[in-house]
Order: structure tokens, then sequence, then C-alpha cells
């Protein structure tokens, strides 16, 4: 049968029963082995992502890495101009989502306008400032994120450049060494929307708008995807895995419709070239390329697209267009701010709507926000920023909750950095635990509590910019950082009070060892004492049996009462307890050289100098004898009570007379330290309040602008404590800055 013509047309799959697959390897050579081989010769420095990261793949196939956080954003010269409310948003995300960033002010531009228009610079010249923005993000200690989709793809030419060409490498390390700047290149170039798109999930989370009425066509970039096309991220179920998936991925997890047309591959008319030499008709032929053709193909409510350049372009020059009455129309903005408007960001405060040349408002209807009433906020924002002279925005205090030792640091260094604060403590007095709980001395260093944390105390006592509330409790919160409205109770009454970020610094409470499931008759025997009871009497400058006032002959401490016990719901370690008691061990011996003393314990556990600093003392020099064991029961004999358990190193069991039991009792969150939590919506771990970083970012919440230090986080000795409220204050006045409340 002879075949005919229509027999040889071939009819492509359609898209449900295509199958994507890579048959191939990559094309292009891996540049992250380069770099590690670079490194590994000393010619550069590699600057890893930080974890957590979330990896993405690429275009062809390989795993690209996008940090959480962490990052320094570098930013792009349109933006600034043209459309701030493109920067505000991706900072406002990030604030949003609890991560920490930077907004350098030491960016230099990476004046690729002169190597893609005018071709007036040199490679040597254009990799340096590269390397320079790179070394400064390491300096400052965050990984660079690039805003601008030109710097973005100049970059990843320079990137290619660098490995390549050990003459541009010894040009630019001379650069390097008369800044006296590291010679540094980071693991992966990553451009902003990856971020985004990486995110996009975690934003749907937080999404309050429903957007599954309005319909999106895409923009991408050429400088992003047509530059050293394998660093764009690609996802294989996104348009086959034939387009980048950024932009698109992040619409359909806010449920809006993606909106396909055939010309999504042209440029948007701001070809550096074209803008030097026919700026007019490449814009406006690239309007009608774009926009026209999406207005008939799809109709779209709105254009999204990820370079400043893009966003200016396709947004500013549809005005001639429309007065020559051409089917155009379409507002135009970033993926960033379409993200923050859905997850309720102002149009205007934060997303800068009002910069852009497309009418917005039927479009802000569509997705269910009062335009009307946020242009109102707006001028009310700008009428005060105004008023305020050289104050950017009205100055809303930090609000430290909890005066003992992480609360004090915090305050004192919120205010070292220029900063209000308002330091609200229930109890009358400053100065946590250790004074609360009359503490002797401090552990490891013996140094007295009274004094110690006085001098905490009088450090922030006369600062002006500090004000001290006791006697007060937070009773309620509402709104968001960096305008959150809170409640307090004092000895004047309630108060409402604005503040533009919290330091929650409640601490910790002893745990009770009178409950059931505890068989040390705390509330039995007069002569079982806690850590606590004998700080009270070491204070005193004595210890005797509280049954008879005598000085005991034998005395011993029982370790890890109400922690390390899953029974009871109390599976951590509380840290501290071992040391206090080795601690508490040596000063009765010091009172009483013929008393004998005896610590019971599962594993004896000292943290950096306080093995040292007390654990081999008392043993060597006071003679304390530490028997590994398990105490299972108290019980009296005569005038005594007796210890029953097991010597777990000799495999027999114990019964030993004593004058005096201390049991040392951990920690527990305090109810202070729950109702905060529940108060800022604060996730918790066993009650105590949980930081999104962990070991790598300790005092950040997953509540943008809320802060926890001490032992509110979680077991923590003195030093962590301290350690903990410098760093939330840190971040606080961080974020206080990037919110512009800065104290003028």
């Amino acid at each position: 049968m002879q075949q005919t013509s229509a027999d040889k047309v071939f009819n492509p799959p359609t898209l449900s029963s295509r199958e994507f697959k890579r048959d191939n390897p990559p094309p292009t050579e891996d540049y992250r082995e380069k770099l590690f081989e670079l490194e590994k010769a000393g010619e550069l420095e590699v600057q890893r992502v930080p974890e957590p990261y979330v990896e993405l793949e690429t275009k062809y196939g390989r795993i690209k890495k996008i940090p959480y956080q962490m990052t320094w954003h570098h930013k792009s010269c349109g933006q600034c101009g043209h459309i701030p409310g493109y920067s505000t948003a991706i900072f406002w995300l990030n604030r949003k989502l609890g991560f920490d960033y930077h907004d350098p002010r030491d960016q230099t531009s990476c004046t690729a306008w002169n190597y893609y228009a005018s071709s007036t610079s040199n490679s040597a010249a254009q990799a340096g400032i590269a390397v320079r923005n790179f070394s400064q993000a390491k300096i400052d200690g965050y990984f660079p994120v690039i805003h601008c989709g030109t710097s973005y793809g100049h970059y990843k030419e320079t990137r290619e450049q660098l490995l390549h060409y050990p003459v541009l490498r010894r040009q630019v390390r001379k650069i390097m060494d008369r800044l006296k700047m590291p010679f540094v290149f980071p693991e992966e170039i990553v451009h902003y929307s990856e971020w985004v798109h990486a995110m996009r999930d975690r934003i749907a989370e937080m999404q309050v708008l429903d957007l599954s009425n309005v319909t999106v066509t895409v923009h991408p970039a050429c400088h992003y995807h047509k530059l050293v096309v394998e660093d764009a991220v690609y996802d294989r179920d996104l348009f086959d895995g034939q387009r980048t998936a950024v932009i698109s991925g992040l619409v359909e997890a806010l449920g809006a419709r993606v909106g396909d047309y055939s010309t999504w591959h042209d440029c948007c008319g701001f070809g550096f070239r074209h803008i030097l030499v026919s700026r007019d008709f490449s814009r406006s032929f690239a309007t009608t390329r774009k926009i026209e053709r999406m207005k008939e193909e799809v109709n779209p409510d709105v254009t999204l697209t990820h370079d400043t350049g893009c966003v200016t372009t396709l947004d500013k020059s549809q005005f001639a267009a429309q007065a020559h009455k051409r089917n155009v129309g379409i507002p135009v903005m970033s993926d960033a701010q379409f993200a923050a408007l859905a997850m309720g960001a102002h149009p205007y405060i934060v997303c800068q709507l009002h910069w852009h040349g497309v009418d917005m408002k039927p479009l802000l209807e569509k997705m269910g926000i009062d335009h009307k009433k946020a242009w109102a906020e707006f001028e009310v924002q700008a009428e005060r920023i105004k008023a305020a002279g050289r104050k950017q925005m009205p100055e809303n205090p930090v609000l430290v909750i909890g005066g003992g030792p992480a609360g004090l640091e915090a305050a004192r260094g919120v205010a070292d950095l220029g900063y209000h604060v308002k330091l609200v403590e229930k109890a009358e007095r400053l100065g946590g635990m250790p004074i609360l709980a009359d503490y002797a001395a401090l552990t490891p260093n013996m140094v007295n509590a009274e004094e110690a944390m006085g001098e905490m105390v009088q450090r922030i006592e006369n600062d002006e910019l500090i004000d001290i509330r006791t006697s007060t409790e937070v009773i309620r919160a509402s709104g968001s950082a960096p305008a959150l409205e809170i409640g307090l109770n004092g000895p004047g009454g309630e108060e409402d009070i604005q503040t533009g970020g919290v330091i929650v610094a409640t601490g910790f409470q002893h745990f009770d060892p009178g409950k059931e499931t505890q068989m040390y008759g705390y509330y039995e025997f007069d002569d079982v004492i806690t850590l606590v009871d004998t700080e009270r009497m070491l204070k005193a400058g004595k210890f005797v049996r509280p049954s008879t006032g005598e000085a005991p002959k034998q005395v011993c401490f029982i370790q890890c009462v109400g922690s390390r016990d899953r029974q009871i719901g109390n599976p951590w370690c509380s840290k501290v307890c071992c040391g206090i008691a080795t601690k508490e061990a040596i000063e009765i011996r010091q009172l009483i050289p013929d008393c004998r003393v005896f610590i019971f314990y599962i594993d004896m556990r000292m943290y950096g100098f306080w093995e040292d600093e007390i654990y081999w003392k008392a043993q060597e020099k006071y003679k304390v004898n530490f028997i590994r064991g398990i105490v299972t029961e108290i019980t009296k004999r005569g005038d005594q009570v007796v210890v029953k358990g097991e010597d777990t190193t000799m495999g027999r069991p114990v019964e030993v007379p004593m004058d005096v039991v201390i049991l040392s009792i951990g920690m527990e969150p305090s109810e202070g330290t729950k109702k905060m939590g529940e108060l800022f919506q604060l996730p918790s771990t066993h009650g105590f309040i949980e930081s999104i970083g962990g070991a790598l970012n300790t005092v950040v919440t997953s509540v943008p602008g809320i802060f926890v230090a001490g032992a509110a986080a979680g077991p923590a000795d003195l030093e962590d404590s301290v350690s903990m409220g410098g760093a939330a204050a840190m971040k606080a006045a961080a974020f206080l800055r990037k919110a512009n409340l800065r104290v003028a």
C-alpha cells in the first residue's frame, strides 16, 4: 500500500502522555567541581551554601542548593529607582517567614550595564567587582542572593571566565589584596526568584487571599534563563521541564492559574544595547509582541516577572501603546510582590504598587484587597514620616519580657545599639532565678550571685533608653512586628503599648520533686531537700540538718530528679544540675570539713571548662565521693534517712543512711514561658519555645520580630543565657533597622 503524505504527518504526544526523561549526561561541565579544585589548590575560597537549604533541579538535571536564610541581598540598580516594592517585598517575605537576612549598605553595583551596553569596562574590573561583593557577603556572615537578573547572568559569565583563565584570577587576586579582602566565590549563584520558588509551599501555608480566580502570565527574564543556561531552575512537572520553573511554580502553589502564550521566549524590550540606540522602538515593539499577545491569547489579570528591567519595561512602556489604542493594559509586578500580597502584605506600604504605571486597582479588587482603605492607610503613614523629620518611621521600642540574666543582657544590648527598650518583669526585683531563689554562688567560678546580678542590673538602671517595669505582666498581644500592640498589667493598672519587636526571656521553673512518680520523700522527710534549699542555707553561711539544726556527718546528692525521665514527660537533660551539685558539695566540705559527701549519678555531665574547674577539684581536693548508680527509694530509719538503690558500676544493691539527702532538681519551662508561647503563637518543644535555626540560629522564632533567649528556649546555664541575650539583642536591632524603625 502506498504511503500518503497524511500518513507522514507527525502527531506529538499529548502533555498528559509525555514522560520527562534525560537520556544523556549534561552537555556542560560542573562548575562546582572546578571551584573546589581551585580552592584545594589555594587559589580561592568557596563559600558553602548554609544549612538548611532546598535542593532544586536545574536545566540539565544537576542539583542546586538554595538557602533558607542567612542571605546577603545583592540589590538591583533599577529596583531602587524604578520599582522599590520589588526589594521591599523580598525583605518582607524573609521577615514574615522568620528568616535571618542582611540588607548590605556597602554593596557595589555589578556594572554589567557597561559590559553589556557599551563594552566600556574590562574583564579584570568586572570580575574584581563580583569577587569584592561575594567577599563582603562572606565577611558579613551571609550568603549572597542576587535580585537583578542582569547581575545574576553577568556573575555566571564572570565565574566561567575565572574558572578557565589563570591570568584573570591573578589580576583579581591583586585587586583583592589591595582591598585587603579574601578571594571568595560562592558555591552557587542564587537568584532571589529561586529562593521564592524554593519557599513557595511555605508561602502558600501563610497565604491569606484566595487567588483561584486570578489568571497570571509569566515573563521569564532573558538574563536569568538564557545566559549560562544550566544554572536556571527547571521542574519536569511544569511545562514538561522545557521552561524555567520559577514564578510558574509559585503561581500554582498559590492556587492561581498560569496562562500560556506564544511569545513567552521573547525579550521584554530592555536589552541594554537597545536602550542606548533605539529605546522607544525596542520597548514599543516588545509591548506589542508581549503584552498585546498576552491580551489576545490569555487576557490575564496580571503579568509576573523576576527582573527589575523586565518589570519596569513591561509595566511603564504600556502608556505609549495605550495612547495609540493598542490592546494593552496588563498590570505587571514581580513574583515577590505577588507572593507578599497573597500573604497579606500592604499593597502600598510594603509592595509599593503606586510606583507602577498600569492601573492596579482592578487586580487588587479581584484579589480581595480593599485598595481605597489601603491607600488611606498609606497616606496616614506618609504624613507620619513627613512629620517625623529625619525619623523614617515612628520609633517603637523592643519589649524584653523577663528580667533575669538573659533579659538583662538583651535589654543592655538593644540599648547599646541605640534602640529604646521596655523591660518587663513580673517579680518585684530584677535578677531572675539567681536572686529570686537566693543563689549563693554562681557555677562554676563561685562568684557571689547577689553581686554578679547586681552589676548586671546596675548597668541598665541608669540607661535613658531602657524603661524598666517590675511587678508587671504581659496580658495580651495583637498585630505583627514592627507594629505589635501589647497589653501590660502593672501597679498602675492595664496599659497598651506599641512595640517593634519582642525578646522572650521568661526563663524556667524548678522541678517539683513531690510529684507522685517521685519516691524521694521531699514532702515527707525534713532532711530531704533540694539544690535550691541548699543554696539558701549556703547563702546564709551555714549548712545544717533541717530536722535538728545540727551539722550533718553524711550528705548525699541524687542527680537527675525531674530530668532525663520519660515516665514523667521530662526526657531532657537540664544541663546545670551536675555542675551545681558538685559546686554545692565543695561548699559543704568547705563549711564542714568532717562531713562525708556523696553524689549518686547516672552520668556526670560537665560542659566546657566545668570538668576542670569543679569536677576534678571536688574529687581530688575536697574528696567528694561520686557513685554511679540509680536511687529507687528513700525511707526513714531512726533519725536518719536511708537511700536505697543500685551501684551500677559494681552491680550490687546499695543501702546507705544519710543525715541529709539533696535532690538535684532540673529545669522545666516556667508558666511565663508557656504563657508567652501561647500569646505569641510560638511553636514549642516540651513547653520550651522553639527557635527555627537550631544550633545555627538559637534566638529567632518562627514569628517575625519575636526572639527568644535563655532558658525560655530550653535548659541553659548562665553563660548560655547571657550569650543568647546578646544574640537576641543583635537580631532584634537588625529587625528594627530593616523595618526602618531606627531611633534618630
